[in-house]
């Protein structure tokens, strides 16, 4: 067991920083429960429904998203007046970037939104400046020069906004 918690050590440390963080709670404190959750976890490893790593990974942020408001209800009946919500610096930019976007063409935020789609784009896959524009040519009726056009506008666009 020791030679496995040395190797997946790094992984545990990564979702405790995170939780950490997102919850401004003690890492220490988080990384100790991660530490004994561990060795629980391992237990009720079962090889034949998966890999270590994953399991590990998915079953190990459950339960620190559950210890985490465990311990934020807990402050919170101490510290009534103080609620203590999780703050996603990468919210404030989000919004920032969504409303700067009106800038752009039309054709141009069709682009970018092909780009930040999930449901559009396949997992895995390395979104290249020449696989947007095959795909922008496919899949709209745009021609090549207006597509060359609008790649030149986001890049404009990004290094003006300093994204």
């Amino acid at each position: 067991m020791e030679k496995i918690f040395e190797q997946y050590k790094k992984l545990i440390n990564e979702r405790v920083y995170f939780f950490s963080k997102l919850y401004s709670l003690e890492f220490q404190e988080l990384q100790s429960y991660a530490f004994l959750k561990f060795c629980e976890i391992m237990q009720k490893y079962n090889s034949e429904k998966g890999s270590i790593s994953h399991y590990l990974y998915s079953t190990l942020s459950y339960r620190l998203h559950d210890y985490c408001m465990e311990l934020i209800e807990e402050r919170n009946k101490i510290f009534p007046l103080i609620p203590i919500v999780p703050y996603y610096p990468a919210h404030e930019k989000s919004i920032i970037f969504k409303d700067s976007l009106k800038e752009l063409s039309i054709e141009s935020q069709k682009i970018i939104d092909f780009i930040f789609n999930p449901e559009k784009t396949t997992t895995n896959l390395k979104i290249t400046k020449n696989y947007l524009f095959k795909k922008m040519k496919r899949k709209t009726e745009l021609s090549e020069r207006k597509i060359k056009n609008c790649f030149s506008e986001i890049e404009l666009f990004l290094e003006k906004n300093k994204i």
